[in-house]
């Protein structure tokens, strides 16, 4: 009897990145923070996003906690550099067919310039919170729900 070997659950982590202003100035309506979307490029688009927007995020690697696999993929296609103590969980999301799990994070921006990496990412837009319905691109309904549970973590956190 022939058995197939077992294959090893993806390991993929997300990162919503929203500017919630600087220290010295920041933003204290939820509404007017930006949150970063990406574009894939057309031929990397996905179901689940037939405009291709994303967030930040890939595969971690075997000696990768998720926070840590968070961070080097969000440099690695933004440029953008983000620390493992500044992540704030969201969700667990089982994948399809059980085959693996994504972690969701999300992290206040901290500044940089957006830097896209041409092999996975076309564009790049910062949106406000306060327009996500109302000015293109529009992204969808997973991503709006995640985007609600990053401003309440972060909002929360503030308060704190």
């Amino acid at each position: 009897m022939f058995f197939s070997p077992q294959k090893e659950p993806r390991r993929i982590a997300k990162v919503v990145l929203i500017d919630m202003g600087d220290l010295a100035n920041p933003i204290r309506d939820p509404n007017m923070w930006k949150v970063l979307v990406l574009q894939r490029i057309e031929r990397d688009r996905r179901p689940e996003s037939q405009q291709g927007l994303d967030f930040p995020g890939g595969t971690v690697r075997r000696s990768e906690s998720f926070k840590q696999g968070a961070v080097r993929e969000t440099r690695e296609e933004t440029e953008l550099r983000i620390k493992v103590e500044d992540l704030n969980f969201l969700k667990r999301q089982e994948l399809k067919l059980g085959s693996g799990f994504i972690h969701w994070f999300v992290t206040p921006y901290t500044g940089g310039q957006v830097k896209l990496n041409p092999k996975e990412h076309e564009k790049f837009y910062w949106i406000e919170i306060g327009q996500l319905k109302t000015v293109a691109p529009y992204p969808p309904k997973w991503m709006m729900r995640l985007i609600r549970l990053g401003v309440d973590t972060l909002e929360s956190k503030r308060f704190n």
